[in-house]
């Protein structure tokens, strides 16, 4: 039951007003209630009795930002060493929202989150909810980060920008990147006119691999920068600079091992692997002994790393398409509809376009495991898909992030 204390009775148009967090919503911000209003409050925890000051009030609810904690949640804790803490919510940023907490906690919210999506969206149906794979390593995982500079009256900051989209909480050391990057950062720092050579609005990227070490560009890496090895469960894996793969290398082996299992369990004779990227999907099926294996990326780069990639490990039953999946997808479909296809979407924290979901949804294909870094736009694609008669068998969180308001997910879905 929530504790109602007098100044609850305070009209939503005070700019300060007093509550208790009840939950932390997905997203990261803490979630209460004010004369029917939900209340989001960045940098909140369950349990927290805080005073917040009014940002933003719409018709069913209002952003607002930390003041001060009046009294502390059970689960609040401080957080590590080095970690900066802001003073404010302002300066609050969803890439560090549960440094407040231990990751047990943290794991319980994302899962509760989790759950809460799919259940709102109606989309789990009979399928199962499994319990969540944590991350063995819960901070310096990250293998690539991204600082933002902003030029303050010739004071440069570097590191990430806040809640306000307009502050830059300066870093010397980023607690989400892997030793190796904060080293290098500490030395490019020490560098006689490194920061001088930053401007305002620049984007400095640094990216590790065992292989290669730490690079690092400005901006968008040169054409001519080699490709990146990572190691993974399948063996060496290239990669373009610019092309993607999974910051966290520990939890992507532990997603591999899970497609495999799905894989292994539907034993499909074809697997089509939608924004596959470099390949590195199409490549664990291939090794699998799966007669056939078709990915589809619309970055040119990633596909002639597939193709290469595939090459490498020897694998003669891989093929790749350059091109916009929604746009490539109607001809492959169609040339492999039957019942002995698995279906592997890997999309954008937007999830997949209408097009794609459209001729997904309509495909026959028996088999999908869709692979999620948004359970938003997850559960509004699976209830697409649910309308034409895809069930959810089962569904499981991966925490690709931890320490971050962000978690991946893989879900396998049966056509009905």
């Amino acid at each position: 039951m929530r504790h109602r204390h007098s100044n609850d009775s305070l009209p939503t148009s005070t700019p300060e007003f007093t509550l208790t967090i009840e939950s932390v919503a997905y997203g990261g911000s803490g979630l209460g209630h004010k004369n029917g209003k939900v209340v989001f409050v960045p940098g909140t925890l369950p349990g927290d009795r805080v005073r917040v000051l009014t940002r933003k009030e719409k018709t069913n609810h209002i952003n607002a930002a930390l003041k001060q904690i009046i009294e502390p949640s059970p689960i609040r804790t401080a957080p590590e060493p080095g970690f900066i803490i802001p003073k404010s919510s302002l300066a609050y940023s969803p890439g560090f929202c549960y440094f407040y907490t231990d990751y047990e906690n943290e794991l319980i919210i994302k899962q509760t989150q989790f759950r809460s999506l799919m259940e709102k969206e109606m989309v789990l149906g009979n399928g199962t909810i499994l319990d969540p794979i944590a991350s063995p390593v819960p901070t310096h995982y990250r293998n690539k980060i991204k600082l933002n500079v902003e030029d303050d009256h010739g004071t440069i900051r570097l590191g990430y920008v806040m809640a306000n989209n307009e502050t830059v909480l300066n870093l010397p050391l980023c607690p989400l990147a892997v030793n190796p990057i904060n080293d290098y950062l500490a030395e490019l720092n020490s560098q006689p006119g490194f920061r001088h050579s930053l401007k305002q609005g620049m984007e400095l990227t640094l990216r590790y691999t065992e292989h290669n070490g730490v690079v690092f560009w400005r901006n968008k890496p040169d054409r001519n920068m080699s490709w990146l090895r990572e190691e993974t469960a399948l063996g060496g894996i290239s990669v373009p600079c610019g092309s993607f793969f999974q910051v966290n290398s520990v939890v992507c082996n532990l997603l591999l091992e899970r497609v495999g299992y799905y894989l292994d369990k539907i034993a499909p004779d074809v697997v089509l692997d939608f924004y596959c990227g470099i390949g590195l999907f199409s490549v664990a099926a291939a090794q699998r002994g799966i007669d056939l294996t078709v990915g589809i990326d619309q970055d040119p780069s990633a596909i002639k790393a597939a193709e290469y990639n595939g090459n490498h490990h020897n694998l003669k039953n891989c093929r790749f398409i350059a091109g916009d999946a929604g746009k490539q997808a109607q001809d492959v479909l169609e040339t492999y509809p039957d019942a002995r296809t698995c279906l592997i979407v890997d999309p954008p924290r937007t999830g997949m376009d209408y097009r794609c979901r459209s001729l997904i949804a309509n495909s026959g294909i028996n088999d999908i495991l869709y692979i999620s870094c948004s359970s938003d736009t997850l559960a509004r694609d699976i209830a697409s898909l649910a309308k034409n008669g895809y069930q959810v068998i089962e569904t499981q969180l991966l925490d690709m992030f931890p320490r971050t308001a962000h978690f991946e997910s893989l879900t396998h879905l049966k056509l009905g």
